[in-house]
């Protein structure tokens, strides 16, 4: 029987967990690799790790703690159809509906006039049986546009039907003008077939939508101002209509700018818009300024932290490449199954990473915790030597065991390692802030120098899949970063941002925020600096709480942090973002949660928290975390810059492969599935088979 194919998988973020299941999944596979992950610290996961340790106020619970708030979207086919997998290897309790939460609510905030106002933003569900993960449902670019040439003829007959009959009549005859040119049956069966016709010549505008004559303008903005014609009285209706002509006037510009460009799209995808930022692709398609100022397009950045120097206060440095942004967009609200976003109920590391884990394990795959990868080595173009510190080593020689039971039965992760199985872990404990995830963390001492020599027998031939994120890139590759290299292009072109998070265990339930909407938010997109909020009180039940002590309701918030020179510790980051969050409670509570104002400001015995804690003291009981060291920045998707990305088989080395969501993958954006493909991808190279035939992968499935 041939010897196995080595491969050596360093980091455990979603990247390398995607690519080790994708090279061990069947039993034809797990007969020809010997699978083994490399992963410094206790937990897997990289900024998906969560972990569970005790809330001050009840020293018994297990809270969940996350690096910040998780949502998977509807669309994310690859790393749903690898969890059902998983899923249905373990059995019970692990199923999607028990595991994640399907959530269709996701509003908007605006500031008008002075004051925050709730742009509700509601999805459609799926009928039942339409699942995630389960038959791909990407929209291709030609039926995106026609479904917004659709939008905007559907916008138009509302603000039609609804104008007042006290507006001009001329102005309502522009609005019905404009309707019935958006659905002229040439343009909606005649034109976009023709234009994306893979074969197609540059085609000529057959309406004058493409063209945006003066005409059209004139009445397109003659529209906007009748709305403002309506009476302060209805104010309600006024702001419903200028959001529908916002929204029509974004998907106008879209339906003009995507035709314009069909040649180059139709051979290279959106990715020929990435050279632009998206408001800028929207300015050139015609598009109002009041349109890409508003709530939506501010919502997109600020759900991909896509704001440059991490001050999202201003929307002066926000960038985000507009083929990318659009294909987030798009597949976002056209292409999701059973529900648009889905949250867990648990922590991500028990919905997720554990499962992961427990399959990969069953599987054969071997995992080495506690090594940091430090540098690489190559000889004559090839990857020899990877070099290590070894940051701690179990007491028997026996593997770490990470996993323990959280209190709802689940396999779950302590946020701290257990140091009772680690050699000399009495003495790693008494090291004040030892934190095996930080290069900012003070040494215990017994750390070893370790060596992995590719060139030994037994690892003759090995492949090398590199999945840890760009942040820590350059502190470990400079065998790679010779000047001139498409590897140095990568390293300076693409951008990382720091991120903030807080998980706020509340007195209040939901209903006792005063938020204006029934309807828990999977996501809003409000008030700075934490600029996405969720709803996520399920998770409170798998934690353990006395039920005295049972906090009400759990809210997660996130967003870019503003580094100001950067931060020389933890502790500064922490009080920072402690800072940032006093000052959004004091914003949302005045905006959107008005049950939790006293005294003209945030009253603080909404939170959860121990006896001894008062006003602001509370804020410091509740889980803060700031995401600013190397591989824990979220990767930004910056105009200009995804031509440096690199493929998964891209060959910086003869024998290294890369995997992570900074990579050419296809999605190109920074989450969970652009990560899972690209995991995929890598493990495909290595096997030999197309590398990019997964779903996703292209705009043209």
């Amino acid at each position: 029987m041939p010897a196995k194919q080595p491969v050596i998988i360093l980091g455990g973020g979603m990247a390398a967990l995607a690519a080790a299941y994708e090279l061990s999944c069947t039993d034809e596979l797990r007969s020809r690799y010997s699978v083994t992950i490399y992963q410094r610290g206790w937990r897997l996961g990289g900024k998906c790790a969560s972990g569970r340790a005790a809330h001050p106020a009840d020293t018994g619970s297990k809270r969940v703690e996350e690096h910040g708030l998780h949502v998977w979207f509807g669309f994310y086919y690859n790393a749903f159809h690898m969890l059902r997998d998983c899923y249905a290897q373990l059995g019970q309790p692990y199923t999607i509906d028990t595991m994640f939460e399907r959530r269709n609510s996701t509003p908007l905030m605006e500031y008008q006039n002075g004051r925050w106002l709730l742009w509700p933003l509601d999805f459609p569900p799926d009928p039942p049986g339409v699942e995630p993960g389960v038959n791909p449902n990407l929209p291709t670019v030609p039926e995106v546009i026609l479904r917004l040439i659709r939008l905007v003829h559907e916008y138009l007959q509302h603000i039609a039907n609804w104008l007042p009959r006290t507006v001009d009549e001329d102005l309502q005859s522009s609005v019905r003008w404009l309707e019935h040119m958006v659905a002229a049956p040439a343009w909606i069966t005649a034109g976009v077939g023709n234009v994306f016709a893979l074969s197609a010549a540059p085609h000529k505008p057959i309406l004058p939508m493409l063209t945006w004559t003066q005409t059209v303008t004139d009445r397109w903005h003659g529209v906007r101002a009748a709305i403002d014609q309506i009476s302060p009285a209805q104010a309600h209706l006024r702001n419903e209509l200028r959001r529908l002509w916002i929204i029509a006037d974004l998907a106008a510009a879209a339906v003009r700018g995507l035709t314009a460009e069909a040649a180059d799209i139709a051979i290279n995808g959106l990715g020929v818009l990435d050279d632009r930022d998206l408001r800028e692709w929207f300015e050139q398609c015609g598009a109002h300024p009041e349109a890409i100022s508003s709530a939506p397009v501010r919502g997109l950045y600020d759900l991909c932290f896509g704001y440059t120097d991490g001050d999202s206060s201003s929307f002066a440095t926000a960038n985000m490449a507009a083929g990318t942004a659009l294909r987030c967009m798009l597949r976002i609200g056209m292409g999701y199954r059973g529900a648009v976003a889905y949250t867990m109920k648990v922590g991500m590391g028990e919905a997720v990473i554990a499962p992961l884990y427990e399959v990969l394990r069953r599987n054969g795959v071997r995992f080495e915790f506690f090594y940091r990868v430090d540098g690489l080595e190559l000889v004559a173009g090839k990857l020899a030597m990877v070099n290590f510190t070894r940051q701690a080593v179990p007491q028997t020689g026996s593997p770490y065991a990470p996993i323990v039971n959280a209190p709802a039965g689940l396999a779950s992760w302590p946020s701290r390692p257990d140091f009772s199985q680690l050699v000399n872990g009495n003495q790693m404990q008494n090291v004040a802030g030892l934190d095996f995830e930080s290069n900012l963390s003070p040494t215990w001492g017994g750390e070893q120098i370790v060596k992995l020599d590719l060139t030994q027998p037994e690892l003759n031939g090995a492949k090398v899949v590199l999945a840890i994120s760009i942040g820590e890139l350059r502190r470990i590759t400079s065998a790679l970063d010779s000047p001139g290299s498409e590897w140095a292009r990568m390293l300076d072109s693409l951008k990382t941002v720091a991120t903030q998070s807080a998980q706020l265990w509340m007195t209040k339930d939901f209903a006792g925020l005063g938020y204006p909407d029934p309807v828990r938010p999977a996501m809003n997109a409000g008030p700075e600096p934490m600029d996405v909020w969720s709803d996520m009180t399920p998770v409170v039940a798998s934690e353990g709480w006395q039920d005295a002590l049972r906090p009400a309701s759990v809210q997660y918030i996130c967003g870019p942090l503003k580094e100001d020179g950067g931060f020389d510790s933890a502790q500064l980051a922490r009080q920072a973002v402690e800072n940032n969050t006093a000052a959004w409670l004091q914003n949302m509570c005045a905006a959107a949660w008005p049950g939790t104002s006293a005294g003209g400001g945030f009253d603080w015995s909404s939170l959860v928290a121990s006896g001894g804690a008062q006003q602001r003291a509370r804020l410091s009981e509740q889980y803060l975390r700031a995401n600013f060291e190397g591989s824990e920045r979220y990767v930004l998707s910056t105009a200009g810059t995804t031509a440096a990305r690199l493929k998964a088989d891209a060959k910086a080395a003869a024998n290294l492969y890369l995997a992570g969501d900074w990579t050419l993958n296809g999605l190109n954006a920074g989450c969970v599935e652009a990560a899972v493909m690209s995991g995929m991808q890598a493990a495909r190279a290595i096997r030999g088979v197309p590398a990019y035939s997964m779903p996703g992968a292209s705009d043209w499935p």
